[in-house]
């Protein structure tokens, strides 16, 4: 199988075996062709794909109350002092030689300078904590793969999705299905991975239009929540979803009682007591004349005003 990318190749044992795939951590298990769609009609409005759920998380995000306490816990997670580094490494407890805690340290101080970490950590950050997941794309020389890095590029979580493939085989004793080959991989699509969780059989996730990278040339990092049901990772907005929408509505509802009770406000109750008819139309005309508004063009500034 050809992947954009480098792969580095780890050795296998044939004597691991198990009838249970590794853990999945959100990725797609891709089914070939041959299965069929169902679908339904969804009443309670939830997030049927990740860009969905995605689009809805920075949805939410633009609101005022929500921005606010993003950015209170982005601030305590990441320091901001000019003689603090936003991370260190600590290689205390790692048993290897001097020489090797060297060269990893120059190596991770040589990925946050590509990453400019130093000034956009927060937005790093924020980006991982309102998405749910983050993504890189590691770019290496192939030709010169000793060189190591060369750029480390974000990439849009809604364009990119973790894809494995499951071989399976029966055990001749004990016909026993078993896990012959798990082949990880991620897929690239400029459009979007417009995958569908909840369907009964998913089809194949992988268009023909999709880019295939390999594992090793990606890097990523989800929340750590995951819906287990749908197998989609999720953010830690998603319990802010119920009531940011809930406060929404509010405000919205308020804006609409205050311009319908607009016109009711403006009312006047005169009380003319015992007063004949006459006397009573007269004192109304007058309350009348008093507050009555006039518009008058005023040549001066081209507005017009009003004269009470």
């Amino acid at each position: 199988m050809e992947l954009f990318g480098f792969e580095i190749k780890r050795s296998k044992s044939e004597s691991e075996k198990s009838f249970v795939p590794p853990h999945d951590d959100g990725s797609i298990e891709s089914i070939k062709a041959g299965g069929y769609y169902g679908t339904y009609f969804d009443i309670e409005g939830t997030a049927n794909s990740e860009t969905q759920l995605i689009k809805r998380y920075r949805d939410i995000s633009q609101m005022g109350d929500v921005d606010a306490a993003i950015e209170d816990v982005v601030n305590d997670a990441i320091a901001n002092l000019d003689d603090e580094k936003p991370v260190k490494l600590n290689l205390d407890n790692v048993q290897q030689s001097a020489t090797v805690k060297k060269a990893i340290v120059s190596e991770f101080d040589g990925v946050l300078r590509m990453l400019d970490f130093n000034t956009r950590a927060q937005d790093y950050f924020r980006r991982w904590y309102i998405d749910g997941r983050i993504f890189f794309h590691k770019v290496i020389d192939t030709e010169k793969p000793k060189e190591g890095l060369k750029d480390v590029r974000y990439v849009d979580p809604r364009k990119i999705r973790k894809v494995r493939e499951i071989k399976k085989e029966k055990d001749k004793k004990s016909q026993v299905t078993l896990v012959k080959d798990v082949q990880e991989y991620f897929v690239f699509d400029e459009k979007g991975i417009a995958t569908n969780s909840q369907l009964s059989y998913r089809s194949e996730a992988v268009n023909e239009k999709a880019i295939k990278v390999s594992k090793d040339a990606v890097t990523y990092c989800t929340s750590g929540l995951v819906d287990q049901d749908r197998n989609i990772p999720l953010s830690y907005l998603h319990k802010a979803i119920r009531p940011a929408n809930q406060l929404r509505m509010m405000e919205n509802a308020v804006v609409i009682y205050r311009i319908t009770r607009a016109p009711e406000r403006r009312i006047f109750y005169i009380d003319v007591g015992n007063l004949p008819t006459g006397k009573a139309e007269q004192y109304l005309k007058d309350v009348m004349s008093r507050y009555r508004n006039k518009l008058v063009y005023d040549s001066d500034t081209g507005e017009i005003r009003d004269d009470k």
